[in-house]
């Protein structure tokens, strides 16, 4: 591990994997163990233009061409690479990201290009600069369950009416979600891009944060 400049975890999975949980557990329990603050940043990232965009977009789903679509998401993530990790305010020693590159590239996948394609396009974008995680966990779900957590997410804050709508639209992307997990653990193979970690996301948050605490521990020394 590069002790010349501040080290990057991302927890990755498709949606309703629990992602955002274990982020919240894993940030507590390093600043607690090392004493130090750690940080990260939220992509799209509005204060840019480019995030603006993507938010604009996505709102009014108007996707016309997915692959120019994660070409924006990365162009975003080089002005957040640039200014927050890379050369911040404020350097810190550790990054804690809910989702990253994979993201871009397991479902851009999805819709038929290669994760060759998507790795191209961050060198493209950032070449020498572009960072990837120290340490990616992917929380394994099936798609039924991934449906099944955002219905139930859904079910206390919407009319039945709306519910029906939003139900009918995430079971169209059923096969989206199927297809993106089949890329993740393709790209977990992997070990050009960084260390990938699988853990079982059909468990507890409390056992699947044992395994997130054992690896970041054995990975970093903590």
């Amino acid at each position: 591990i590069s002790k010349n400049r501040s080290l990057l975890i991302v927890m990755e999975g498709i949606d309703g994997c629990g992602k955002g949980r274990q982020l919240a557990l894993c940030r507590a329990w390093m600043e607690e163990r090392t004493g130090k603050k750690t940080g990260g940043w939220v992509e799209p990232n509005i204060e840019n233009p480019t995030g603006k965009l993507i938010k604009r977009i996505i709102k009014n789903s108007s996707v016309d061409d997915p692959f120019e679509l994660q070409r924006m998401f990365v162009i975003d993530r080089a002005v957040n690479i640039l200014t927050l990790f890379k050369y911040p305010e404020y350097p810190l020693d550790f990054y804690l990201m809910d989702r990253y590159a994979y993201s871009t590239i397991a479902f851009g996948m999805s819709f038929g290009k290669s994760a060759e394609d998507f790795i191209k396009l961050h060198d493209d974008v950032l070449g020498s600069f572009m960072v990837w995680p120290d340490l990616t966990f992917f929380i394994d779900i099936s798609a039924d369950t991934s449906l099944f957590r955002i219905h139930s997410r859904l079910q206390s804050t919407l009319f039945e009416q709306d519910l029906i709508k939003v139900t009918d639209k995430a079971f169209e992307r059923l096969d989206i979600q199927q297809k993106a997990r089949n890329n993740y653990l393709t790209l977990a193979k992997r070990n050009d891009i960084g260390k990938i970690v699988v853990l079982n996301g059909e468990r507890t948050p409390k056992k699947i944060f044992e395994d997130v605490k054992k690896a970041v521990s054995k990975h970093f020394g903590i």
